[in-house]
């Protein structure tokens, strides 16, 4: 539900979405948002630009208005939004792949929590806020170049996670031998 609040004077340099004029003002609605479900999902306010065509009548918000949505709800939930996500990563001027590969968070996922497809859940925004802290991103550097110095030393190539986690036969604790079937029949 939408009331208007303010009308900003003069023409943005724009194209109407609907007609394609060029006589589009910019309008600030303040809107009531319900999340969550059940019987009483949370209200929450926000301010939201909305583009409004003079010649037709038609009005849209855009990718801004989502964008302050999206971080309304972030606010509410008391989670990192996507720009700060996107910030922690950027500060350590990293590529997406890069961070990946040091905070061991998918690049997938990355990408969702950064343009706000998703919200990432309690547990990875206390991670992604952990990460935040200078001491703590540079012991994840430091456990990082002392797992490559790890496996580069090994002439078995064997990946990080067996470097780190070497299995019971790779030990001799247990030895490894193929195991056939001899026979194999279906009985119905």
């Amino acid at each position: 539900m939408w009331s208007k609040i303010e009308l900003d004077e003069g023409c943005i340099e724009d194209r109407c979405v609907a007609c394609g004029s060029t006589e589009i003002t910019r309008t600030t609605l303040e809107e009531t948002l319900e999340y969550g479900s059940g019987q009483s999902p949370a209200q929450i306010r926000v301010s939201i630009p909305v583009l409004r065509c003079a010649t037709c009548g038609a009005e849209y918000g855009g990718s801004e208005a989502e964008d302050i949505r999206h971080e309304a709800i972030c606010r509410h939930l008391g989670v990192l939004s996507p720009k700060e996500i996107l910030a922690i990563r950027s500060q350590r001027g990293l590529s997406r792949q890069k961070f990946a590969e040091l905070t061991r968070l998918g690049v997938a996922t990355l990408a969702r929590w950064e343009s706000g497809e998703i919200i990432q859940n309690p547990a990875m925004d206390a991670y992604l806020r952990l990460i935040a802290r200078p001491e703590i991103f540079q012991l994840l550097e430091s456990n990082a170049l002392s797992d490559n110095s790890r496996t580069r030393g090994s002439d078995s190539g064997a990946s990080l996670h067996e470097a780190r986690f070497p299995t019971l036969a790779s030990r001799g604790d247990i030895a490894t031998q193929s195991r056939r079937a001899s026979r194999f029949s279906l009985t119905g």
